[in-house]
């Protein structure tokens, strides 16, 4: 635990305490960014020479270990745990962000089609 609203728990962390500034615009988008990043980075991944896999660790965990070490079964095993249920959505947003929110326009901005302009062109608004 690394605050009063953070937790990590098995690999897994929660960090409830970020937020964003109402018009922070350039904040928002790399948090964004950061939530919608791939669960693995392909360039980590490694076979070794006796057919198990390594993924090499961005930093060395508190035990010093710099990779993870699994069976080329085990790793697809912990990649399909990673895929959603067909027909289920991704992200789920709650409060301000659900699709049924009174005060959601307010904070989503609109996109419309722009008239003039390149075909296809879409000005945020």
């Amino acid at each position: 635990m690394k605050g009063p609203l953070c937790a990590d728990v098995d690999g897994f962390s929660l960090h409830a305490a970020v937020r964003v500034e109402a018009r922070d615009r350039a904040r928002l988008e790399h948090l964004c960014r950061y939530a919608g990043r791939p669960a693995i980075a392909e360039s980590r991944l490694s076979l070794l020479p006796d057919g198990r896999v390594a993924y090499s660790l961005k930093k060395r965990w508190k035990d010093g270990s710099t990779s993870v070490v699994l069976e080329p079964q085990v790793l697809m095993e912990r990649l399909c745990a990673l895929v959603p249920r067909p027909r289920r959505h991704l992200v789920t947003y709650h409060g301000v962000l659900a699709p049924a929110a009174g005060i959601r326009p307010w904070v989503v901005p609109r996109v419309e089609a722009q008239v003039d302009g390149e075909p296809g062109e879409i000005e945020v608004k």
